[in-house]
């Protein structure tokens, strides 16, 4: 008994929610391939251990005659395997940029239709220091330098201005670019990590919402939760599209109720026209028994 109990404790701890199993397939999309396999390979081990210890019983020869066999112990239900998810391909997008064509996920296209929306704020600053760029462009082409070399030059400079001389002018701006690009990476680092709390604070909250949808569904609908493997296929799709399991469930009740009752409808007319049609055929064989029997029978001899 002790060891019957405990395979199904390891088979309890190898069960996946069905729930959770529906919500992964509508939201997340992960594939349960792998956890047939192993729930197979489990409930195959099982019945071995149990033909290789089952002989013992008998071959002791002190049975206990008074005990039921079967008293106290309850049949191992094997899992049914899990119906496995349609395996989805990532959407993509084709854009056309400066004559060439790019493919992009949807985290790509997310990113630059942000890029478009900043694009008129941007575009106007470049407008607004445009004149700038252009007289710092042609000075360095006058002094024989490129614009990035001409600005550091600039630079130096105003050090030198301030009393240092040209060496001291020169380490000092190298320095001030260190400590910028240094910057510029914890702030890169800075939005990175941002970016990835407020991911895992939307994956959190969309947990909680499906754990509150569950635990909503089994109140609502508590026969239809107690065999999630049974909620049909519309209603997960509905689940995608946005709606909550149980307004997803709810309306197809609705649709459902809808279709047997248009159903009963065509079967109730088609009974009744089957009645209409009976009953005429059954009027016009006693008028023609009636006729045939008024007639004379010389009269029936002559229009023969």
């Amino acid at each position: 008994m002790k060891e019957n109990t405990t395979g199904l404790e390891q088979e309890t701890e190898t069960t996946v929610d069905p729930f959770m199993d529906g919500f992964d397939g509508a939201e997340t999309l992960e594939s349960p391939a792998d956890q047939p396999e192993e729930q197979e390979s489990e409930h195959e081990e099982t019945p071995a251990d149990e033909e290789q210890k089952a002989p013992e019983t008998p071959a002791a020869g002190n049975e206990n005659t008074d005990a039921k066999p079967d008293e106290g112990v309850e049949p191992e239900k094997q899992e049914a395997p899990e119906a496995q998810e349609p395996e989805t391909t990532p959407k993509t997008w084709t854009l056309r940029h400066l004559g060439e064509d790019k493919t992009v996920n949807e985290q790509e296209l997310t990113a630059l239709a942000q890029k478009g929306l900043d694009y008129d704020r941007i575009h106007g600053k470049y407008e607004e220091f445009r004149p700038v760029m252009d007289l710092f462009n042609q000075f360095a082409n006058k002094a024989g330098m490129n614009t990035t070399d001409y600005i550091a030059h600039i630079r130096q400079e105003a050090k030198r201005a301030e009393g240092l001389n040209a060496e001291e002018a020169k380490r000092a701006v190298e320095l001030e670019d260190r400590e910028a690009t240094v910057a510029a990476k914890e702030a890169a680092e800075a939005e990175r990590q941002r970016e990835q709390r407020d991911a895992e604070a939307q994956k959190q909250s969309a947990e909680q919402r499906r754990m509150a949808d569950i635990q909503e569904f089994q109140k609502t609908f508590p026969d239809a939760a107690k065999d999630p493997k049974g909620i049909p296929k519309e209603v997960w799709d509905g689940v995608k599209s946005g709606l909550s399991l149980v307004a997803s469930y709810a309306r197809w009740q609705v649709a459902r109720a809808n279709e047997q009752a248009a159903k009963a409808e065509h079967n109730a007319s088609a009974i009744k026209q089957n009645q209409k049609n009976t009953e005429r055929s059954t009027g016009s064989m006693k008028s023609a028994g009636a006729d045939n029997k008024n007639k004379d029978p010389f009269l029936d001899g002559w229009d023969s």
